[in-house]
């Protein structure tokens, strides 16, 4: 049993949802909603009824908790775009699964101004996903994945001219023993924390700098079967930039260089469970790598 090469198949997916906002309070606002889904790709017939609900409480004019549960069928999106509402109580709803994964998504999150020139806040994340594999046997057939996403971050101003940021990060991936893991390289799981901190200049005559340096432990665990590396890694790595916004707001010309000290390091970017139609980039570089990026506004 092997996963199928890359062909070309129709894919049908009537989809129809329905999203209402309330607010039982002044200060309280809630989501509802729903959306049906029945996906056909191949050998793959399934249907599914997904409810949503989110709510968000604004506790006073500084705080405010968020907290949302919903289900979402990964569509198959023509450059990536559609017109559904893509977030509940701020939280996304689409990520870049294999067309077709079925996944629920429980949330919550805190957001806390505590000064006009301080703020900080946290978000707890956790996603099941069922996740269609097209295999030569033909038939449905789904394996699972989990993911645990959560983060504390921090921004502050302390001047008109200076900003810092800074956001603590834990990031787990986890799935079944199956075909993916033992034929495909998928990861039986994956486990990073990170903590960038980064502090930028602006000046008044358009010229900005910044810093950031970043602390990374992963730890990867593949299968026996596995053609790829595993094993875990810590380092530290630290990325710069300067630029220039042009007045009136034209646009922005920036110089990044990326490992800036040129380091050597392990690490697992998200390409094992990333499906968008353009290439994706990681992070985190093990080589220095030096960018221009010019961005005109017209």
């Amino acid at each position: 049993l092997s996963v199928s090469d890359t062909e070309k198949t129709q894919v049908r997916q009537p989809h129809g949802y329905l999203y209402a906002n309330a607010k039982p309070a002044r200060a309280v606002t809630v989501t509802l909603g729903a959306s049906y889904d029945h996906y056909e790709e191949g050998d793959l017939d399934s249907n599914s009824f997904n409810p949503k609900l989110g709510a968000q409480w604004d506790v006073s004019d500084r705080v405010s908790l968020r907290a949302a549960v919903f289900k979402t069928v990964k569509p198959a999106l023509v450059n990536n775009r559609t017109i559904e509402p893509t977030q509940v109580a701020g939280f996304n709803q689409f990520f870049d699964d294999v067309n077709g994964t079925k996944s629920w998504r429980y949330a919550a999150g805190l957001d806390w101004r505590m000064t006009a020139d301080l703020a900080a806040g946290s978000e707890f994340s956790y996603r099941e996903m069922d996740e269609p594999l097209f295999t030569d046997d033909g038939g449905d057939r789904f394996e699972s994945r989990d993911e645990q996403f959560h983060k504390l971050y921090l921004y502050w101003t302390p001047s008109e001219r200076v900003a810092v940021n800074s956001q603590l990060s834990y990031d787990r991936y986890t799935s079944e023993n199956g075909i993916a893991t033992e034929f495909d390289n998928l990861p039986k799981k994956v486990r990073t924390v990170s903590l960038p901190v980064g502090i930028t200049y602006f000046s008044k005559s358009g010229w900005f700098s910044g810093i950031t340096g970043s602390f990374v432990d992963q730890d990867v665990k593949r299968s026996g079967t596995a053609t790829q590396a595993d094993g875990d890694d810590s380092f530290t790595v630290v990325d710069g930039v300067i630029g220039y916004r042009f007045g009136k707001r034209l646009g922005v010309a920036s110089l990044g260089v990326s490992n800036i000290f040129d380091k050597d390091f392990k690490y697992q970017d998200d390409s094992y469970r990333e499906f968008r139609d353009e290439p994706s980039i990681g992070p985190y570089f093990p080589d220095r790598t030096v960018m221009g990026r010019l961005t005109l506004n017209y």
